[in-house]
């Protein structure tokens, strides 16, 4: 398990646990509740990457080694964008397909996340192919 960083568009220090995985291009990027840390996730993400997926466990701003304070967002899609960030630096990385997890307790956050990223996805498709 590697511990590592990357820059928020805000230029805060977000960490991330990696478990890198040679044998396969899969990622599962499992994201933890709002009251936890990657840290709870880190014997499942072991048991994930025992089968062969690459694991990255993201720690929200101000949880584990981020920086920031718990739940203290400057606006209120600041969640989805460290996630776009987080998924950024991955794709610089070389690092794709990617497959997202979380938590039920916070199903909100990931469904408001899911949408936020499919929203994105359209505008790109759309402005490729003129509709």
């Amino acid at each position: 398990m590697i511990q590592e960083f990357f820059q928020a568009r805000d230029g805060k220090k977000l960490s991330f646990r990696w478990l890198p995985c040679d044998e396969s291009d899969l990622v599962l990027v499992c994201m933890h509740g709002s009251t936890f840390s990657s840290q709870w996730y880190l014997m499942f993400g072991r048991m994930v990457h025992r089968n062969g997926i690459s694991v990255c466990l993201p720690d929200w701003r101000g949880h584990g080694k981020s920086e920031g304070d718990p739940g203290d967002l400057d606006y209120s899609d600041q969640l989805q964008d460290d996630l776009a960030d987080l998924l950024k630096h991955l794709k610089k990385e070389g690092l794709r397909p990617l497959f997202l997890e979380g938590t039920a307790r916070d199903h909100w956050l990931h469904l408001n996340i899911c949408t936020y990223m499919a929203v994105k996805i359209l505008q790109v498709f759309l402005r490729s192919h003129r509709l």
